[in-house]
């Protein structure tokens, strides 16, 4: 889980009074979306700034003058990155999972049960959520998901097939991304790879029905260890 700060946002305004008052005047947005859900459980305060993300997100795109050529079916983000999810984002995954029809969902949990433990080794250990029609829960996909957007399908590609470097990536999406992440609080929290978590979570039916009911049960010994923001 990267360090998500305040700070974070100051370093990416670059001392520029504009990008710095943007900065802020995006987590004044997101925590007032965040707050003003303050009454509801929060897996469902998360589906709100998830909407709120995305409408940030979309702003961003509009704006920016750089290719972004993120589009279905295009998905060595899903392979090459480790996917981490914080304990509420893991509760709508199962949810969205556990409400899809019983063919689809049967699906799901096989791959789950047959994928290595853990994301992010390329071909041979993607996103256990990710199928040949993509994302099979993308409307309810993770923070981490959502504010990445490359800047160069070939660069992605050679990540994924040769190692390297990540590819250069819409940095303002990011922020969108490490703001939500800091007003929800998850940069608090110890996240969660997603493959090791759902792996343990539909080990066990009746698990897997307490996580989509709300009733998240102690997986706190698969909770990763903090890692330095990059």
């Amino acid at each position: 889980m990267r360090e998500v700060t305040l700070q974070f946002v100051r370093r990416f305004s670059g001392g520029d009074p504009g990008r710095l008052r943007d900065a802020k005047e995006l987590l004044t947005r997101l925590t007032r979306v965040w707050r003003g859900s303050s009454g509801r459980a929060l897996p469902e305060r998360y589906a709100d700034l998830y909407g709120a993300v995305d409408a940030e997100i979309e702003q961003v795109k509009a704006h920016t003058r750089a290719p972004i050529p993120c589009a279905r079916g295009c998905n060595h983000c899903c392979k090459f990155n480790e996917i981490y999810v914080s304990k509420f984002e893991a509760v709508l995954l199962v949810r969205h999972i556990e409400n899809l029809l019983p063919d689809r969902r049967a699906q799901v949990v096989a791959r789950i049960h047959a994928a290595a433990t853990t994301s992010g080794g390329g071909h041979s250990s993607p996103c256990v959520l990710l199928d040949e029609d993509g994302c099979s829960v993308y409307s309810s996909r993770p923070l981490p998901c959502r504010g990445y957007y490359s800047l160069s399908e070939p660069a992605c590609s050679q990540r994924l097939n040769l190692g390297g470097a990540d590819p250069a990536n819409l940095a303002a999406a990011r922020v969108v991304e490490f703001a939500a992440l800091e007003i929800s609080g998850s940069d608090r929290q110890p996240p969660f790879e997603v493959n090791t978590l759902l792996h343990r979570i539909y080990a066990d039916p009746a698990k897997a029905a307490r996580w989509a009911a709300g009733d998240a049960t102690d997986e706190s010994d698969l909770a990763a260890a903090t890692v330095a923001m990059k």
